[in-house]
Formats: C-alpha cells, sequence, structure tokens
C-alpha cells in the first residue's frame, strides 16, 4: 500500500505498508514528509 497525503500548502506525507507474510512476521510500515520546493526536479534512477 502507498499513499500520498497533503497535510499543508507546502507540505505531503508519503506512507507506505508491506506486508509480506512469507518474508516478514509483521506489517512494515513507513511515512515521510515531502516539502515543496521552488528548486527543479531531476529524476535518478540506478539501473
Amino acid at each position: 500500500m502507498e499513499r500520498f497525503i497533503r497535510c499543508l500548502e507546502q507540505q505531503n506525507i508519503y506512507e507506505f505498508a508491506l506486508e509480506a507474510p512469507t518474508l516478514c512476521s509483521q506489517v512494515w510500515k513507513g511515512e515521510m514528509g515531502l516539502n515543496r520546493s521552488t528548486e527543479s526536479l531531476y529524476e535518478y534512477t540506478c539501473n
């Protein structure tokens, strides 16, 4: 599960949860605040 939540005009919250019973004994969750920026955005990938 992944979702983005707008909590403020200048900030979103990214939440995720991983449910994999064969790998983990419980649900693994996390969240991170993402602040709006006026800087250019560049995509980066590692292939």
